[in-house]
């Protein structure tokens, strides 16, 4: 039920964007909550969003006492291979995520 209210909001926020990169990366955030995280991610923006939300619900859960989520180098690692390799992502648009 969150996933669909984060995906409004989303789809809300894409409408009232007056600048059209920020309104292409508000529709690409609405897309990526359709797959991630109740599936696999496909690509390393969706396994970047899941590893996000994931990690949100892991710092409420715990109050927000410090729980690390670790090398995440090591997990989104073949997803950004597998995008750099078949020309989906550039390395410029991945670190702009990661930033």
């Amino acid at each position: 039920m969150h996933i669909v209210l984060l995906i409004l909001q989303m789809k809300g926020l894409q409408m009232e964007a007056e600048d059209p990169t920020r309104a292409k990366e508000l529709r690409m955030m609405a897309e990526n909550l359709r797959t991630v995280p109740e599936h696999p991610a496909q690509t390393f923006w969706q396994a970047l969003q899941s590893l996000w939300l994931c990690n949100l619900v892991v710092q409420i859960e715990s109050n927000g006492t410090g729980v690390s989520i670790g090398r995440i180098d090591q997990w989104l690692y073949p997803y950004y291979r597998r995008d750099i390799d078949n020309k989906v992502i550039t390395q410029d648009q991945a670190q702009e995520l990661l930033d």
